[in-house]
C-alpha cells in the first residue's frame, strides 16, 4: 500500500481487489495484504484473506502511540528495526550508550510466512531451529 496515497480508500479499493485477482489465480498462494485503514483490513477478511495475514497501517500507528505512552522509547525501537541504517562502528563514538544505540540500530525487523516443515513445532522449537541455521532472533 502507498502510504503517501492522497485517497486512502481508493488505494485500499486497488490493493484488496488486486490480492483477490491473485488468490482467485492461485488459491494455494501464501499472500500477506497491507492497507491504510482498518475498515478495509475488515472487508479483506470478510473476502477470504485471512486475517492473520493482513494488517492495518493505521491500526499498527495507533497501536504504536498506546505502547509509546506504556513504555518510553517503544517507537524508537520499532523505528529503528524497520528501517535499519547500518551505520559503520567507526562512527559510534566513544560513549557507551551510543555503542548501545547503534548496535541495536543495526538490527532490522522482518515479516516472513513460516514453510511447511515447521508446521507442528512449539514457538520456542521453532525460534531455536531459526536462530542455530540462519541466526534470526524470532519475536
Amino acid at each position: 500500500a502507498d502510504v503517501s496515497a492522497k485517497d486512502k480508500s481508493q488505494e485500499d479499493g486497488f490493493n484488496l481487489l488486486r490480492a483477490l485477482s491473485v488468490r482467485k489465480f492461485n488459491p494455494e498462494i501464501r499472500l500477506r495484504l497491507m492497507v491504510l485503514r482498518p475498515e478495509f483490513k475488515e472487508r479483506a477478511v470478510n473476502a477470504g484473506i485471512d486475517g492473520e495475514h493482513c494488517f492495518s497501517v493505521d491500526e499498527m500507528k495507533a497501536t504504536f502511540l498506546a505502547h509509546c505512552c506504556r513504555c518510553p522509547g517503544f517507537i524508537t525501537v520499532i523505528s529503528n528495526l524497520t528501517d535499519s541504517e547500518g551505520v559503520p562502528e567507526s562512527k559510534w563514538g566513544n560513549e557507551q550508550w551510543m555503542h548501545e544505540y547503534f548496535e541495536g540500530s543495526n538490527n532490522a525487523i522482518y515479516g516472513m510466512l513460516v514453510a511447511d516443515r515447521f508446521a507442528g513445532l512449539s514457538w520456542s522449537e521453532l525460534t531455536l531451529i531459526l536462530f542455530q541455521e540462519v541466526g534470526a532472533i524470532v519475536l
